[in-house]
């Protein structure tokens, strides 16, 4: 009998609840930058995540932006066990700065906030392709801060058991996966 199939948005080791079974394919979003040698990544596509702000935001007045400039700043950031709040965290922190101060904590910072960012001056985080999608159908203009840091590069893909055999359907959905990915690139 093939392994079960989990598709999970955020990754397993991040959700409220302990997951029990091994499955033979996981969608993580992103892909870990060390796969443990039980697994294999299947890389679908590359998606910055940037800090995004608000147009107007004062933020943008800055002469010359530099990450110390961040640390009064409000943030709405996922909770401490996303990895990209730890890729910010971890950020400041080589920074010799204090972490970013919190106003805001969610599941996810996709769509649903776009419009608590237009209206306040929060920083948050953003798929750098996802902010060019729903922050123009939402009519609001959320733009990335001006700031080499400011952008953590990831892969978006499939993990996998290295030594499962996937299920007809499993192999089917990678496949549509990957077409789909390379149409958005």
């Amino acid at each position: 009998m093939p392994a079960p199939v989990l598709v999970t948005l955020p990754p397993p080791e991040t959700m409220p609840f302990k997951v029990r079974i091994r499955p033979a394919l996981v969608l993580n979003v992103p892909i870990p930058a060390v796969v443990p040698g039980d697994l294999h990544a299947i890389p679908l596509l590359s998606d910055d995540l940037c800090m995004v702000v608000r147009q107007g935001h004062p933020l943008l007045r800055r002469r010359r932006l530099r990450l110390p400039d961040l640390v009064d700043a409000q943030w709405l950031l996922p909770g401490p066990g996303v990895a990209a709040r730890r890729s910010v965290e971890a950020l400041f922190v080589q920074a010799g700065l204090p972490p970013p101060q919190v106003a805001v904590e969610v599941s996810n910072t996709a769509t649903p906030f776009v419009d608590l960012l237009a209206q306040s001056d929060l920083v948050s985080l953003q798929s750098l392709s996802l902010l060019g999608r729903i922050a123009p159908a939402a009519g609001q203009q959320l733009v990335p801060l001006p700031l080499a840091e400011a952008r953590f590069p990831r892969q978006i893909g499939v993990l996998t058991r290295a030594n499962s055999v996937l299920p007809p359907l499993a192999r089917r959905f990678i496949e549509l996966l990957a077409e789909t990915s390379g149409e958005s690139r």
